[in-house]
């Protein structure tokens, strides 16, 4: 049985009980005041009988007139309250009596009549009285007889009611019964649920909620102990995951370590025998150029200029090598100054281009100030070699986000075509020939590669030949003020 179907059967039946015991006890109080009224009326009618017997007596003793008039108005008042009583009646047993009372009481009044139509005392006059006294004492016995078979007939019934009361608490009592239990049920099943549920918030998915029955804390109970065993195998599958995850990021860290030692071991010991390649093509190319044919001399110009490219991309590699964890602890950088010493590394760049570099003020933020002047140089160098027919003008600001500065290094070069944003990030990396642009193709790659080293992200945003727009994010230092950015520019 559901507990929809507990609390209705309860209130239905509180509902019969409470309308049985109510009428029962209002039939019940009914019954008892008709009676009374009753009893009253058969009191009254015994002292009314009394009364006449004794002024009948009184008369025959003292023959008054007085007598004679109270006794006629007794027995009026007694004809009159004997046919209300009839009329009345609470016990039908008693009709009987009431007949013969009336039969009494009429010939009580004829009697009487005889009795007091005879002036002289004589033996018929004594008779009449006698006979008078006799139904006067027979009607005094008929009304106790009355009132002992009404008192007997209204104890009856006054039984009778009282088990009827006390059968209306039947009901009640199984209501109450009912609800008890139920109330009971109820609190077992919430201390079961209440338990389980605590014992679920603290990580125990694998314990089961018991709840007996067949109501809805039964099926609730159930819902959670599969919720449960599903959390619990969601859980494990995600720590299996995890340790899966961990395992191949060690993996991968080892892996990236192995092959940035191998990168920079490689590149280190190729440089000596390069160097000795390119030396001696150098030295080949001066001391007999010109003694061959042409052709010759050319072969000679392009293996030492292909010697001399292979030494900087394996510089370029080198760089990009060392940047790892084996470098500097971040510290508190101060941007500015960063900047400045940028600007003094590429003086003669800038002045031989007429560019016009000008920055906010920056940031101090977290960070190795050999990567960030490194960052901020290589940016600064693609800006000052992409540039447009107009004096390059790059600009360079910081702006608060939650817990990072973001910068922006904007510049008014030649733009990058759309397809070619996803690929400049990349090392060996070229969208121009090196006759026209020359550079490893490593800058953008090694710039890529500091700011993920410190956390954060870079991207561009650009629109060919409307110049282009370089974003990083480098984490703030909290105890530093520096980070309030003023209106204006600052002009170098």
């Amino acid at each position: 049985m559901t507990i929809r179907q507990k609390l209705r059967l309860s209130i239905l039946l509180l509902v019969v009980a409470f309308v049985v015991s109510t009428s029962t006890i209002a039939y019940t109080f009914h019954s008892v005041s008709q009676a009374m009224v009753y009893m009253a009326a058969v009191n009254y009618t015994i002292r009314l009988v009394f009364e006449l017997s004794f002024l009948g007596y009184e008369y025959q003793t003292y023959r008054e007139e007085r007598a004679v008039v109270q006794w006629q108005s007794i027995h009026r008042q007694l004809g009159q309250h004997l046919a209300t009583l009839a009329v009345d009646m609470a016990v039908p047993e008693d009709d009987a009596l009431l007949q013969r009372m009336h039969a009494t009481h009429a010939l009580l009044s004829t009697l009487f009549a005889k009795l007091t139509a005879q002036e002289a005392e004589t033996e018929a006059v004594r008779l009449i009285g006698q006979n008078l006294l006799l139904r006067s004492n027979v009607l005094v016995a008929d009304a106790h007889q009355l009132a002992v078979v009404s008192n007997r007939t209204i104890a009856t019934r006054m039984h009778i009611l009282l088990g009827i009361l006390l059968g209306s608490l039947g009901p009640l009592l199984g209501a109450c019964v009912f609800i008890g239990m139920a109330h009971r049920r109820l609190l077992r099943s919430l201390a079961a649920l209440h338990e389980g549920a605590a014992a679920l918030g603290q990580g125990h998915l694998t314990r089961q909620l018991h709840v007996t029955g067949h109501d809805e804390f039964a099926d609730l109970a159930g819902t959670l102990n599969t919720m449960a065993e599903q959390l619990h195998m969601d859980i494990m599958q995600r720590q299996h995951a995890q340790a899966q995850l961990q395992q191949y990021a060690q993996e991968l860290t080892r892996s990236n370590a192995d092959l940035e030692q191998f990168a920079y071991v490689a590149s280190h010991d190729l440089q000596e025998p390069l160097r000795a390649v390119v030396g001696f093509l150098q030295l080949l190319q001066q001391n007999y150029q010109g003694r061959f044919e042409a052709r010759a001399d050319e072969f000679i110009r392009h293996a030492v200029e292909g010697g001399m490219r292979m030494q900087m991309l394996i510089d370029g590699l080198l760089t990009y090598a060392r940047v790892g964890p084996q470098d500097a602890a971040f510290t508190s950088t101060d941007c500015t100054v960063v900047l400045t010493q940028v600007l003094a590394n590429l003086k003669v760049a800038i002045e031989k281009s007429g560019a016009v570099v000008t920055h906010a003020p920056l940031p101090t933020v977290l960070a190795d100030p050999n990567q960030l002047l490194q960052l901020f140089q290589n940016l600064l160098s693609n800006a000052l070699k992409f540039r447009a027919a107009a004096p390059p003008t790059v600009h360079i600001s910081a702006e608060r986000q939650e817990d990072t500065w973001r910068f922006i290094v904007r510049d008014n070069g030649m733009g990058i075509e759309p397809q070619y944003v996803g690929r400049i990030f990349a090392i060996f990396q070229r969208l121009h020939t090196r006759s026209r642009y020359p550079g490893t193709g490593i800058g953008l790659g090694l710039c890529k590669k500091i700011v993920e080293r410190h956390g954060g992200c870079i991207w561009v945003e650009s629109v060919l030949g409307q110049g282009a727009t370089f974003f990083f994010s480098l984490p703030h230092v909290r105890e530093h003020n520096r980070n309030s950015v003023e209106e204006g520019n600052k002009t170098l």
